[in-house]
């Protein structure tokens, strides 16, 4: 069975923990062109297309734990 998307799991948490969805759709696009970033280095690095989106995700974190890190950001301003 495939593993869920990063992304996805993030938005999905975002929603669960109550984020207002003009923010989810703010936060989700700001982490996943960060991750996109991060993939393009690992590539440019020699990496293949798989390997630097796992190192991506690595780097992101867990994405219940970023979707939480967000929510303080949320509450906050």
């Amino acid at each position: 069975m495939r593993e869920p998307d990063f992304i996805d799991q993030l938005r999905h948490e975002l929603v669960k923990l109550g984020c207002p969805a003009k923010q989810v759709r703010r936060l989700v696009r700001e982490v996943a062109e960060h991750r996109e970033d991060l993939k393009q280095a690992g590539m440019a690095e020699g990496l293949s297309e798989a390997e630097a989106e796992s190192r991506a995700n690595s780097r992101l974190g867990n994405p219940v734990d970023l979707a939480n890190d967000l929510m303080v950001t949320v509450r906050h301003s």
